[in-house]
């Protein structure tokens, strides 16, 4: 399948054009399934959140933009049900569609349910199939979410948070939102210390493409990776307010020069130096980058840098 796995939807023009280059025909032209399955593995998710996913309506309360981009059909179908169907109507129904739009709740409930049904067997034959996602709809295709996401367990697996295992890579979706204080930067980085995989930190406004395993962040928004390219010692990519920062150590390796790659003076940018951070008690440290500097102090001062910038030169105010 071809993958956007995306954190709150399609909230973002980034995001939209990587679904459009992703599908065979326009928006109009598609045909797409909803699956709204992983709602009822949540207890935050309720009737009518499930009928927001489907219906694309915000009526009494947040939707994530998927359903309602003006498919050329839109079906719904339910996992839970498919056990009680004919296969053949439902292969049929699944045979039809170009997309599948696969809606959030709980990641190891939306597993067990694609398994049991049957659908995760019959979507090995559709390489030509879009796998849209949002929030566990996208991590249920990484090889684990971390206890930190798990709201339903297994029975028979109740200490598992291993998912389908497509990707090779984990989801920390919803990084920084309003309604999500503990989905914090230094969180992310904590949970990806023990997830053992590299991982993708996804604000709301920022996606994951994967097509014939090759991987690419698609964003308008904050987005981080961990693990991979910065394990090694090496610089680390960090992309803040959209802006793409480039972060290596520093010649006396005592802290990181940052660069701002995507800034209109090339080679421009600022130093850190390796702070002394303290943690609470109790509480695991971050784990340590090749520069010394963590996530979260990065960003903070990326933020800050670019809150200096005059507009007019790409340079700091005198």
């Amino acid at each position: 399948m071809k993958l956007l796995l995306t954190s709150g939807g399609v909230t973002a023009p980034a995001i939209r054009a990587a679904l459009d280059d992703l599908l065979p025909r326009p928006v109009a032209e598609c045909a797409a399934l909803v699956v709204p399955t992983a709602q009822w593995g949540h207890p935050m998710c309720t009737p009518e959140s499930a009928w927001r996913a489907v219906s694309g309506q915000p009526l009494g309360g947040p939707v994530a933009p998927m359903s309602d981009l003006g498919w050329g059909s839109l079906g719904l179908l339910e996992l839970t049900a498919l056990p009680h169907v004919d296969p053949d109507r439902w292969h049929g129904w699944l045979d039809a569609a170009d997309v599948i739009l696969v809606d959030g709740g709980d990641a190891l409930f939306l597993a067990h349910w694609l398994r049991a049904s049957g659908l995760w067997d019959a979507l090995a034959d559709r390489a030509d199939l879009v796998w849209v996602g949002v929030s566990a709809g996208s991590m249920v295709l990484t090889p684990r979410v971390g206890p930190e996401f798990v709201q339903w367990r297994d029975p028979e697996r109740p200490d598992d948070d291993r998912t389908l295992g497509l990707v090779d890579f984990a989801i920390f979706p919803h990084l920084d939102h309003p309604d999500m204080p503990e989905n914090t930067l230094a969180e992310a980085e904590r949970w990806a210390a023990t997830i053992g995989v590299p991982a993708y930190a996804l604000d709301e406004r920022s996606a994951v493409r994967v097509v014939d395993g090759e991987v690419e962040v698609v964003s308008d928004g904050q987005w981080h990776r961990f693990g991979g390219e910065s394990d090694g010692g090496g610089p680390r990519t960090v992309v803040v307010r959209g802006h793409e920062f480039r972060v290596r150590p520093g010649e006396d390796g005592t802290g990181a020069h940052v660069d701002w790659v995507s800034g209109p003076n090339a080679g421009y940018g600022f130093s850190m130096s390796k702070p002394v951070v303290f943690t609470p008690e109790g509480q695991e440290p971050p784990p340590p980058s090749a520069d010394g500097v963590p996530e979260w102090l990065l960003v903070r001062s990326i933020e800050s840098f670019l809150d200096d910038i005059d507009p007019q030169t790409g340079y700091l105010r005198d």
